[in-house]
């Protein structure tokens, strides 16, 4: 059909293919019996465009689309029309009289190929050209887009209309969406692109508050009220357009009852994610999404955080919620079970078979704190969670979600008195505190070095982690200078750290490798510590990640040579200034917030802090010295007595390499220099000094069943 010349027998077709349309007086045929239209205008030869083949053309014409599909899309559009009683436009119309064609007459026609392999391509000089070709085919559905811009309105009016909406009351009953992530009820999205777009101005906005927000907060007992405990800390923002709460208890894993390890959690969990009196999880969802508000939670082993924000003008509504989350939780047994089995996932599915890393920081944990409140991971046991009932959570919640426990954070645009409101609503429907927080017991001594090896079978690479417990906590002379001096051993998820560079950067055996002056969780998809985490005894610890099975004893024989080297010889001048001016500017980075300015505040409280956390950080560094640095690191940290924890493959073997203590050289896929091969010559060498009697094979089915 593709013919070069212009087919006599067709004259009259935009294009080969039979023709279908409504009768309108007779039906004409032509000599085959085929149906021609001879209202057209004549075509023109076809001439040499006809037999184009691949000739680049940016402004080439469109291919012919049979007549047949452009009937039906015309006929629906009338049948659209009918039914909502519309006009047709103008050009649609001729004489009063409705075209009843597949199409409007048009002027002068024109042939085009059958067929255009360059018909979706544009060259660069002629992109900005590529919209205004595709939209030519679009003329519908632009005449559909106008009809509706006209049925909605002048903007005035569609603004008026929002107004009008937004004062309505909320909807319980659309938009719910069921499952929130681990720890976090989120009000439900709309899709991908609103996300993205709220994200966005969401960062924007607190950008903005990081420079004009306070960065401490003022701690004081709430005027009115009877004498719970209840410490109040504010930080109003007028300018600030939401609201952000945390309602933070002295409670946590540690505070779980022997035989019950995961209660404090799944207690959290269920006030949160199993609804209140009056509103069911399901309706609790629906009850958000149209506040733009979020509830979240969260436990470590000595605090537990209820975490809130929405719109300042929506404050009342969510406040509400709020209230009735934390004193008049649902707590029931349908919910119970549901959760349980979220917890019993977690615990099975995500940590130990999901999460190799977070497997061996809890690993460590518990090889540090045998026999110990923090010993247990916070999800809880295998054991505890089966002997969990709804009876044993209801209990515990009077006992630890106590007023006595708690801590009020209110941060941004709250109106004057609502602090007081707030603490004088828990006061009154929070149970009194019946027992005093019992004390912990000091962390089991360590002598010498001992490894914990996880065994997982079938695993493809191993996770290390170092540590040992630490008396330098917040409010130690000593942990501004040791916190700097980490901050060059190994600061999270940044290259000045010397484990990053050695073991990333120059050999590249994995991904990353940190070091901490104290326990850290990351805040989210952040780089940051998250708030509210404190602990009442710390740890040091430094978490290699994955590496291939083959390299572990060399890449832990690395981590132990630096660690020697960094309390052996600490940092030179050129270091020491290079790390102090990186710290001053990205700890600033911390507060830049006001919830993470809120949570810090709040973690003043609990250390005792005369001073917000941040500010006197950053001032000690500016007068500290490198022969301070390097004294409070040697008084602090050790390469000597820690516990190690590896989650490896074919434990046993590893157990048996480390134990013979036979030199480990690593190989490399890419080129590496020569002083890298000379460094590497002494590390492969270097004695472990672990003893077989020191080192446990654990397998991993084993682990945390009770």
């Amino acid at each position: 059909m593709a013919r070069t010349g212009a087919a006599p027998g067709l004259r009259g077709l935009e294009g080969p293919g039979v023709r279908r349309r409504h009768r309108r007086g007779g039906r004409r045929r032509g000599r085959d019996g085929t149906a021609v239209r001879r209202d057209r205008r004549p075509l023109p030869a076809a001439g040499r465009r006809a037999a184009r083949a691949a000739v680049a053309r940016p402004l080439a014409r469109r291919r012919p689309r049979p007549v047949a599909r452009r009937a039906r899309r015309q006929a629906r559009r009338r049948r659209r029309l009918r039914r909502g009683r519309r006009r047709l436009p103008a050009g649609d119309r001729r004489g009063g009289r409705r075209r009843r064609g597949p199409c409007p007459r048009r002027g002068r026609q024109e042939s085009r190929p059958l067929c255009d392999p360059d018909e979706h391509r544009h060259p660069v000089p002629a992109r900005r050209l590529a919209r205004p070709l595709r939209l030519r085919d679009r003329r519908p559905e632009r005449a559909r887009a106008l009809r509706r811009a006209r049925r909605r309105g002048p903007p005035r009016r569609r603004a008026a209309r929002r107004r009008r909406v937004a004062r309505r009351p909320p909807s319980h009953r659309r938009h719910a969406r069921p499952g929130a992530r681990r720890g976090r009820v989120v009000r439900p999205r709309r899709c991908a692109v609103t996300r993205a777009l709220v994200a966005g101005a969401v960062a924007l906005g607190t950008a903005g508050l990081a420079a004009c927000g306070p960065r401490g907060g003022t701690s004081d007992l709430p005027p009115a009220g009877p004498a719970s405990g209840l410490r109040l800390v504010r930080q109003p923002a007028a300018s600030s357009p939401t609201v952000t709460f945390r309602v933070v208890f002295d409670s946590g894993s540690a505070d779980d009852p022997a035989g019950l390890e995961g209660l404090t959690a799944l207690t959290a969990r269920l006030m949160v994610e199993g609804g209140t009196e009056a509103l069911s999880y399901p309706e609790l969802l629906r009850a958000l999404f149209p506040m733009a508000a979020e509830l979240d939670w969260q436990v470590d082993r000595d605090q537990t955080v209820f975490r809130g924000r929405a719109p300042a003008e929506r404050l009342e509504e969510f406040y509400r919620t709020f209230l009735d989350v934390l004193v008049r939780p649902r707590l029931g047994a349908d919910d119970f079970e549901r959760l349980r089995a979220v917890a019993r996932s977690e615990f099975e599915d995500d940590l130990k078979v999901g999460d190799d890393e977070e497997l061996g920081k809890e690993a460590l944990q518990a090889f540090l704190y045998e026999n110990h409140p923090y010993g247990h991971p916070v999800v809880g046991t295998r054991a505890g969670l089966d002997a969990a009932t709804v009876e044993r959570v209801r209990e515990h919640r009077a006992r630890v979600f106590c007023a006595g426990r708690a801590v009020i954070g209110l941060a941004g645009g709250f109106p004057s008195g609502f602090p007081e409101r707030l603490a004088a609503d828990l006061s009154a429907g929070l149970p009194s505190c019946a027992e005093p927080r019992r004390p912990l017991p000091p962390p089991p001594p360590i002598a010498g070095r001992r490894v914990l090896i996880v065994d997982k079978p079938g695993n493809s690479a191993a996770a290390v982690s170092i540590g040992f417990p630490l008396d330098v906590v917040r409010g130690h002379p000593d942990f501004p200078a040791l916190a700097l001096g980490i901050v060059r051993l190994g600061q999270h998820r940044q290259f000045v750290g010397r484990l990053m560079q050695e073991i990333r950067e120059k050999r590249g055996l994995n991904y990353g490798d940190y070091a901490y002056p104290e326990h850290f969780v990351q805040d989210g998809g952040t780089r940051f510590p998250a708030n509210n985490v404190a602990r009442r005894q710390q740890m040091f610890s430094i978490w290699i990640r994955p590496v291939q099975p083959a390299r572990t004893h060399f890449v832990l024989r690395l981590a132990l040579y630096e660690l020697e080297r960094f309390v052996r010889d600490g940092l030179s001048a050129e270091e020491f200034e290079d790390t102090r001016a990186f710290a001053l500017g990205y700890f600033n980075l911390y507060r830049q917030t006001e919830d993470r300015r809120l949570g810090y505040a709040i973690d003043d409280l609990f250390y005792g802090l005369d001073r917000p956390f941040l500010d006197g950080l950053i001032e000690s560094w500016r007068s500290l010295s490198v022969e301070d640095l390097d004294a409070a690191v040697r008084r602090a940290l050790t390469a000597d007595d820690l516990k190690i924890a590896i989650v490896a493959p074919d434990g046993a073997a590893l157990a048996e390499a480390l134990a013979a203590d036979d030199p480990s050289p690593v190989t490399y896929e890419n080129p590496v220099a020569e002083e890298i091969l000379a460094v590497d010559a002494v590390v492969g060498k270097l004695p472990l000094r672990l003893p077989r009697e020191n080192i446990r094979v654990v397998p991993v089915v084993d682990l945390f069943v009770r």
